[in-house]
């Protein structure tokens, strides 16, 4: 990984109004800028959008097609931001199903308990 072209990236992003991307994919997932961590999620997506910037520019210095890369870092930053909310949710309903077994089971224990 070249920590000099992620770094280039931020700094791509954060100059001339480019930030404004970032806003969009968060707005394309229905993300609210009125959510708490809202700031989360513009923090991970420009990550995101730094690393995009270090893929695309593998072999080059410099930006020759800024909107292919704008292009190329929507997309990646909307399917990375897409796959991380679905491994949280697939996070909390494994826990929420272990959390009902577990309670299934004490209930189940406790009416044993008191039938016999």
């Amino acid at each position: 990984m070249n920590y000099k072209k992620i770094s280039d990236g931020l700094t791509f992003l954060m100059s001339d109004k480019r930030i404004t991307i970032v806003h969009g994919v968060l707005k394309n997932l229905g993300i609210s800028p009125r959510r708490d961590d809202y700031d989360d999620f513009v923090q991970d997506a420009s990550i995101i959008f730094a690393q995009a910037y270090a893929d695309f520019l593998q072999e080059k210095d410099e930006v020759e097609n800024e909107r292919d890369l704008m292009c190329f870092a929507y997309q990646r930053m909307r399917w990375r931001l897409l796959e991380m909310s679905l491994a949280f949710i697939r996070t909390l309903t494994s826990l929420s199903c272990k959390c009902w077994c577990q309670i299934l089971i004490l209930i189940i224990s406790a009416m044993i308990i008191l039938l016999h």
